[in-house]
């Protein structure tokens, strides 16, 4: 019995912690599960996802082995995931990535909410606030020149809303308030 367990995990593939489980089509449809994680991180360009799914096809016991389709995401938010499906364009997967490393999940998919290309995140991200007001606050100090003896009195959070009149995109987050300039 412990030899089996063994086995079993040595044989366990590896997840990376950003990655794609690219799985032969022909093969699923013959009834057998035949695919493999790729490392995302490890990927720069779709030629290298391209040689990742010929490389896969290639261990098929099927003939005309030659569709693929992703049928798992790690590391890629949700929301993201929805949106890339099974047959994502190797370029703008590999562009979302990047963008998660740099600016992290939260900040990445308010981008895609408000849709701003993702080419576009590193010139248009501001900042993540708690509150609107802080935003306000930061916007203010800035952009503005306070005298002290009225910084008390100040409005931040209609600061804020009225930036997102104008030059700057808000989207509300679970980790707060993330603003782009449009």
């Amino acid at each position: 019995m412990e030899n089996a367990a063994q086995k079993i995990l040595e044989n366990k593939p590896q997840i990376p912690d950003r990655g794609i489980w690219i799985a032969s089509l022909a093969d699923y449809n013959a009834g057998r599960l035949l695919g493999a994680w790729v490392d995302l991180d490890a990927m720069t360009d779709s030629d290298d996802l391209d040689a990742e799914v010929e490389k896969m096809l290639e261990r098929s016991k099927e003939e005309n082995a030659e569709e693929y389709a992703v049928h798992d995401y790690n590391g890629i938010p949700n929301e993201i995931v929805t949106k890339l499906g099974e047959w994502p364009d190797w370029d703008e997967l590999l562009e979302i990535v990047e963008a998660l490393n740099e600016h992290g999940d939260a900040v990445v998919e308010a981008a895609m909410g408000c849709r701003i290309p993702i080419a576009d995140i590193s010139d248009a991200y501001r900042g993540t606030f708690n509150t609107q007001a802080e935003f306000g606050m930061d916007y203010a100090e800035n952009n503005m020149e306070i005298p002290d003896a009225i910084r008390q009195f100040i409005d931040y959070a209609a600061i804020a809303h009225d930036a997102t009149c104008g030059e700057y995109m808000e989207c509300e987050t679970d980790d707060g308030f993330v603003y782009f300039v449009v």
